[in-house]
């Protein structure tokens, strides 16, 4: 990435001016995806009445990650709750939730020498909903919802409406499964045309016209090492319709102009080092200048004069 100078001094900012996501004559909306992890985990019911079924996993907190490097693959062992010791085992771990921690269910797991897992939901009303597991080991292990378990299960006729009360057989056999990890980037920003009516109770319109991402963060070279390249927020300019100014983390202070036709970036600020950019905010001085100051993480306050 292009390094520049550092930020020229400024005076103390003593006024602060509206910084919301809308442009001053509300035409326009800008939105930003805040996205942590370049990779999106792809799973999908592999043998069975339901293979070729796509579904979601997460991630326990503090495990062993599906990654670029880490993937689950082939047949799936049901082990039951996995709140007692298991006989001896390999591959994965289907396993379902209740009656013990998720620690407990883990470390179970890891002590039969199964190398993944995935908890499914129990039966409850909230069965369709994913957690993520307070966890740590150093396996692949993840959390689906009722219906998936129960598919994965095999049980036949498995729908949203009845899988939270559906009693999941004793004697069910886990089909097989893959769970990989997909560059997807670190995120976007959004730019809306937005149509507010003048007249109350008249319908508005919100129209999607683009999405601006720094090359970096498309980029599957820099998905490690390189810190996070998400954007993190935006501070319309209060005085002009088509002028943004966009924190965003590893990735630095990003100046964008955007129109009917798109976004389009015409300034960038990157400091020798590197910076972690957090907030950003306009502030205008008791003469009517005009600044916009960035909150680094680890640097602290950065001022720009806006021009």
């Amino acid at each position: 990435m292009t390094r520049s100078a550092s930020p020229a001094a400024s005076r103390s900012p003593r006024r602060a001016t509206d910084t919301s996501p809308s442009s001053p004559n509300k035409k326009f909306l800008l939105g930003t995806d805040e996205d942590f992890n370049p990779y999106r985990i792809v799973a999908t019911i592999d043998s069975g009445l339901y293979a070729g079924t796509d579904y979601t996993a997460v991630q326990g907190s503090a495990v062993k990650p599906v990654d670029e490097n880490t993937s689950i693959t082939g047949g799936t062992t049901f082990v039951g709750l996995a709140c007692d010791p298991l006989p001896a085992g390999s591959g994965t771990a289907l396993v379902e939730r209740g009656v013990c921690s998720f620690q407990q269910k883990l470390d179970n797991v890891i002590a039969a020498g199964y190398s993944a897992g995935i908890v499914f939901n129990a039966v409850r009303p909230d069965c369709l909903s994913r957690v993520t597991m307070l966890a740590a080991g150093g396996i692949p292990f993840v959390f689906v919802n009722r219906v998936t378990g129960l598919q994965l299960l095999n049980v036949p006729g498995v729908t949203e409406a009845a899988a939270c009360t559906t009693a999941t057989p004793a004697d069910a056999v886990g089909q097989a499964t893959t769970i990989r990890a997909v560059f997807d980037g670190w995120g976007f920003v959004r730019l809306f045309a937005t149509d507010i009516p003048t007249t109350p109770g008249a319908a508005g319109s919100i129209r999607s016209i683009d999405t601006y991402a720094v090359p970096e963060a498309q980029d599957k070279a820099y998905a490690r090492n390189y810190g996070a390249l998400s954007v993190h927020e935006v501070a319309m300019d209060p005085d002009n319709s088509s002028i943004a100014y966009i924190s965003y983390y590893a990735a630095g202070y990003r100046v964008v102009k955007y129109t009917n036709n798109g976004i389009q970036e015409i300034g960038a600020f990157i400091d020798q080092g590197g910076n972690n950019f957090w907030g950003v905010e306009v502030w205008k001085d008791e003469n009517g200048v005009k600044y916009v100051l960035a909150s680094d993480r680890d640097y602290g306050l950065y001022i720009f004069k806006a021009n």
